[in-house]
């Protein structure tokens, strides 16, 4: 019993001496801005085996000096991770060298006021940003000072900057949040983000003189919105990636905007798309090729000022309304599959092409259905189209006196209004029911006997202007005016110039 006591009194000895050693401590003191945290071989600072010799920065770094960015290099120069934030604006002459061994920055990154003297490649092994990364009022002719970046967890913000836009971020792939550029006044091409995947928030490029934009050509997934407003640009391609826009998607362009040629793998867009040409000119300039994926847009579909459209082959739904105001000379081709919209709105101008048929799908038009067209062809088009909620208002003019189709429209809940250049209503010899009919304007008219004979006009009729019309004694008349609707009949033909 003495020799086990000894024994266990010994081993507790040795116990209590191995406790108390300990190493040496290899950590550099802070400085002002931050601490260097050095990882030595052999110890164990962390439970990842991985990040031995790493050398890593706690708190933020803020440089506007040389001799800042000169202490920095040497008291960080070989850190390859800052555990903080980063700010930078170098005065002239000044070089991003001494960041040339970080690879990812916790927080986010700002760079801001700074020339073309400055050397920004030093920038270009980050790989990672942990925030946002902001660069404001920086001009530079090295379009890949981010060359090697993959992703950043916020924002990307591009604001009053002088940089070339050819081959930006070439390998950034995840954009958490938005990407945002306005007001880069000098920026004429941007040309970048093309291995871009996936994105957070929305692409807003606006208020830029830029004469072409491709971007984001391999877009992923879902997307807020797309604002590519006022940029004077010329050219529009990328978005061919498999993606939906949950908001709106607006091109909108207030100086020269001749050519849109992508989007073709976007899937469905949620508020509304907008495309646009306000030039001086009356005619539009722009030339819309794509959209050949899109098969939903849940609002608005909004489309002024182009001058040809070869698109939207899959569109097959418009939630809200549907406009198109616009003449098309170089052709007129899409929206084979639109069965559906609630509001549509067709004005074609000045046209000098034979129009194939249009809208040969559409079936259910919810509210109102508006068409004017003053081109001198004569058109085919809206055989499927069975119901009307609303009004529908159809006014040809300009020499274009056939609009064959609406053979199977049977029901239209509001008023229907043919204006101007009808010369027969055969067209409409399946209609039964409509809440009102006005024939105005009509000078070739000369005949209502195509319409239905069990046809309903349930409250109003108005017949003005027609001078040729001289047949209106139809069923469908003659029982309305047993009724006590609203009846306007005049300036007609001898036969149909009164009650």
């Amino acid at each position: 019993m003495r020799f086990k006591a000894l024994l266990l009194l010994f081993c507790f000895s040795i116990f209590l001496s191995c406790s108390d050693s300990s190493g040496s401590d290899d950590t550099v003191t802070p400085s002002d801005e931050g601490e260097v945290i050095i990882d030595q071989e052999g110890e164990e600072p962390d439970d990842d085996d991985d990040n031995d010799d790493v050398c890593s920065i706690e708190g933020d770094i803020s440089i506007s000096t040389l001799a800042e960015l000169e202490d920095f290099e040497a008291t960080y120069g070989d850190c390859t991770l800052l555990k903080g934030n980063l700010s930078i604006s170098i005065p002239d002459g000044g070089s991003t060298d001494a960041f040339s061994a970080l690879k990812e920055v916790e927080g986010f990154i700002q760079i801001f006021n700074i020339s073309d003297t400055v050397n920004l490649s030093g920038l270009q092994n980050i790989e990672k940003i942990g925030w946002f990364l902001q660069i404001e009022g920086v001009q530079t002719t090295n379009p890949e000072f981010f060359s090697g970046l993959k992703e950043v967890v916020g924002n990307v913000t591009i604001f009053a900057s002088d940089i070339s836009g050819v081959n930006l971020f070439p390998s950034l792939e995840i954009i958490g949040g938005t990407f945002r550029m306005e007001q880069n006044r000098s920026l004429t091409e941007f040309n970048g983000l093309n291995n871009v995947t996936s994105l957070g928030g929305s692409v807003e490029i606006q208020a830029n003189e830029l004469d072409i934009i491709y971007v984001f050509d391999k877009l992923e997934g879902e997307v807020e919105s797309i604002l590519l407003n006022n940029n004077q640009v010329r050219s529009i391609k990328g978005f061919n990636g498999d993606f939906s826009a949950k908001g709106a998607l607006n091109l909108v362009n207030y100086q020269i905007f001749e050519e849109v040629e992508g989007f073709n793998g976007l899937e469905f867009v949620g508020l509304g798309l907008r495309l646009e040409s306000q030039s001086n000119e009356q005619q539009g300039t722009v030339r819309i090729n794509g959209f050949n994926s899109l098969a939903r847009v849940d609002g608005f579909l909004n489309i002024r000022n182009i001058k040809a459209l070869d698109g939207f082959h899959s569109l097959q739904s418009v939630g809200r309304s549907f406009e198109i105001s616009t003449h098309l000379p170089e052709g007129f081709s899409g929206f084979e599959k639109l069965s559906q919209v609630e509001i549509f709105d067709v004005s074609l101008s000045e046209t000098a092409i034979d129009y194939p048929e249009l809208f040969p799908a559409l079936r259910v038009i919810e509210l109102n259905y508006t068409f004017n067209y003053q081109g001198d062809q004569d058109l085919s088009g809206f055989g499927d189209l069975s119901e009307v909620g609303r009004d529908l208002s159809l006014v040809l003019s300009n020499g274009g006196e056939s609009l064959d189709g609406f053979s199977n429209l049977t029901n239209v809940g509001g008023r229907l209004s043919l204006f101007s250049k009808f010369t027969s209503l055969e067209n409409f010899s399946s209609l039964l029911f409509v809440e009102g009919l006005n024939l105005s304007n009509n000078s070739n008219l000369n005949s209502l006997s195509d319409l239905n004979d069990n046809l309903v006009i349930n409250s109003y009729l108005r017949v003005v202007d027609n001078p040729n019309l001289s047949a209106c004694s139809i069923d469908a008349v003659c029982n309305y005016l047993t009724g006590s609707g609203t009846i306007s009949i005049l300036n007609n033909g001898s036969g149909c110039n009164d009650v």
